[in-house]
């Protein structure tokens, strides 16, 4: 979680204060500049690019992935339940 904070409250950072973050690296910024020229990203909205699973009868792609959720949910937390009771 931490690693994740770092990297979206550096993503905020003013040009002016990654300069002075990244002072003992120079290179890092003009290389960020280089990456940035280099690149040519176009994004379409308009097209769903979700890949598609199949769905058993009755249930709605909604539905059936909150079932999923709930299963995972309930095995992951039912491991760490167990994990912290002892056997003897």
């Amino acid at each position: 979680m931490c690693i994740f904070m770092c990297i979206v409250s550096i993503a905020f950072l003013s040009p002016e204060e990654m300069k002075s973050l990244f002072s003992s690296v120079p290179e890092a910024i003009s290389n960020t500049v280089e990456i940035t020229e280099k690149c040519n990203l176009e994004l379409n909205f308009e097209e769903n690019l979700m890949s598609q699973f199949p769905v058993p009868k009755g249930k709605t792609p909604e539905s059936y992935l909150e079932e999923l959720c709930q299963e995972g949910l309930k095995s992951y937390f039912c491991a760490i339940w167990n994990r912290g009771k002892r056997v003897d």
